[in-house]
Formats: C-alpha cells, sequence, structure tokens
C-alpha cells in the first residue's frame, strides 16, 4: 500500500511547489511561515511553548490553529484547539533516540515514517542558515539517511539544498576547492580589518571635525558683528583694587582675629605685586623682582577654576 506524506516547511525556495493539488499526499505542515502558502492541510504541527499573547503568535495564526480541522500535534494539551493532540514524544526518544530531534520537521519525519509513509517529500525546507546548519539540519539529515535504509523514498525538490551533505572532517582539505575557498576566506578577513581600521579612523576624523565646526559656530555667533554696533556697546569702567577679605588663605590661626588680619594683609601685599608684575609684563618690562602669587588660593570658600575661551585655551 501506497502512503505518501509531505512535510511542509517555510522557506521561500520551495514552500509554493509542494502537492496541494495532488490528494494522493498527505499534507503535514508546521510554523507560521507556511500558514499562507497552504492550499490544504491535513495535519499540523506547534510544538513550541503555547504563548498567544507574544509576538510570533500571530492573531491570524491562533485562529487558523483554533479552526484547524485536522490533528494539531502539540507538546502540551491546549484547551482552545479542538483538534489539540499530544505529540507522542516518549515513544519517538525511544525508538530513534535523543540526539537528533533538533526541529519541528525532525519530530515531523519520525511520526511520518511511524504512520507507514512509503513516501516522504520535504518542500519549504532549506535549512542553510547558520544556526540551522549547526543544530537543525544534522537532525533532517539522519531521518533522510533513516528513511532510505528503511526502503522509504524521500522527495525533495531541486530548489532545496537540503540533501547535500556537509565537507567530510579532514578529507575536505583534499579538495581543490577547499583550499581555494579558504584562501578567498583570508583575503576577505584581511580586507574586513582594514575597512574596520579605516572606518574606525574615519570615525575619529567625524568627531574632530563636528569639535571644529562647534568652535566655529561659536565664534560665528559670539565674535561676527558690525563694527558700528561694537562701537556702541565700547565703554570703560574704572578697576576697584581686589578687596583682600574675598581672599582667603589657609591659615591656621582660626578664631585669632589678630592672626587673620596679619594673614590677609600678607594677601593684599602679594596681590599688589601681582598687578605690578602683569603691567611690568604689559609694558615689556622686567622688574628687579617678581612678587609671587599663592600656588592655593580660593574665591571665597570656592576653588578658583582656570576660564576658557571656548576654543579650548
Amino acid at each position: 500500500m501506497t502512503k505518501k506524506i509531505a512535510l511542509i516547511g517555510s522557506a521561500p525556495s520551495s514552500v509554493a511547489l509542494a502537492p496541494y493539488d495532488d490528494p494522493s499526499w498527505e499534507i503535514w505542515a508546521c510554523s507560521p511561515g507556511s500558514r499562507p502558502h497552504l492550499k490544504r492541510c491535513d495535519a499540523f504541527f506547534e510544538l513550541h511553548k503555547w504563548e498567544p499573547h507574544q509576538s510570533w503568535f500571530a492573531k491570524e495564526y491562533v485562529e487558523f490553529l483554533a479552526a484547524f480541522r485536522g490533528p494539531v500535534y502539540t507538546a502540551e494539551m491546549i484547551p482552545t484547539f479542538p483538534t489539540a493532540t499530544l505529540y507522542p514524544k516518549e515513544e519517538m526518544v525511544e525508538k530513534y533516540g535523543p540526539y537528533f530531534f533538533t526541529s519541528s520537521l525532525s519530530w515531523m519525519f519520525a511520526l511520518a515514517m511511524e504512520s507507514g509513509a512509503t513516501e516522504i517529500g520535504m518542500w519549504g525546507i532549506d535549512m542553510s542558515a547558520q544556526e540551522e546548519w549547526f543544530f537543525q539540519r544534522s537532525g533532517c539529515h539522519f531521518f533522510i539517511w533513516e528513511a532510505k535504509r528503511r526502503g522509504i523514498t524521500v522527495t525533495i525538490p531541486p530548489q532545496s539544498d537540503l540533501l547535500r551533505p556537509p565537507p567530510l572532517y579532514g578529507f575536505c582539505e583534499q579538495d581543490p576547492m577547499h583550499a581555494k575557498l579558504f584562501a578567498r576566506a583570508a583575503e576577505l578577513d584581511h580586507r574586513i580589518a582594514v575597512a574596520t581600521h579605516n572606518a574606525n579612523a574615519a570615525n575619529q576624523e567625524i568627531m574632530y571635525l563636528r569639535g571644529a565646526r562647534e568652535d566655529l559656530e561659536y565664534i560665528l555667533k559670539t565674535w561676527v558683528a558690525d563694527t558700528q554696533a561694537i562701537a556702541r556697546t565700547a565703554w570703560t569702567l574704572p578697576t576697584p583694587e581686589p578687596s583682600p577679605q574675598f581672599f582667603q588663605p589657609m591659615i591656621n590661626t582660626a578664631g585669632d582675629v589678630a592672626g587673620e588680619m596679619k594673614a590677609r594683609a600678607g594677601v593684599s601685599d602679594r596681590m599688589n605685586a601681582f598687578i605690578k608684575n602683569a603691567a611690568a609684563v604689559e609694558l615689556n618690562t622686567q622688574p628687579a623682582e617678581l612678587g609671587k602669587m599663592p600656588e592655593t588660593m580660593t574665591w571665597s570658600s570656592t576653588p578658583a577654576i582656570p576660564l576658557g575661551n571656548g576654543l579650548g585655551a
């Protein structure tokens, strides 16, 4: 007796090519991505944890499963699905082992063999993405080989690359194509490193140019003005002698009024010397002895900080 079962995934390369119009095939599907392509479907598999409030369970997909007339194989009973059917996990693991159930398609393939299929087809299944290649594809390869060993025909369209075996470890290095692709990979790695270096340098230049642009904007908005306007704003104010009461050098005579006055008088003398020296420098003269300002001074109770002009100076 002939029994043909088509397993349907969601890969766009061949999902639309399945034998939907051939009644001799049973159609088993999985994945929300396959739903829009299904002209008909006899069984559906949703083995993930049922979380309809999550974004990956779209409203249309939930409604589709709730209205599905054939069995919906699940990992847990879902009351909102009238045809929900628990997948026989223990039976399958006992018979095929725990190593190759790496995707919904593996579970579907095992059940198809146990259902007495004489031919199993796979449409919409590539598993060419990296995460599927390393984890899921080997499971499908195992069941394809198991079906072949049992004399079950496996049909896969040429648009799928699922039947391509992986490189044979060690021996693949004898293939000239391996040497060619290995050299190409080294070339691309080098070019990526160069491009990354250039990108980093370009990013640094962008940051520098943005800073220069901000400085230019500051100058443009601060130092560009009409000469007549500047003339109207020019005036001279008398410069008062700094009051020593604002300069409080560190003294150890807290509460000693005489000591504090003496310290303030010292500050006043040093301020006068500083002003005299500044005037001498302005006139390009050199006094016989330059007075020095104290290295640490405070303005009231806050340490004085160097003032900039907006240009980094």
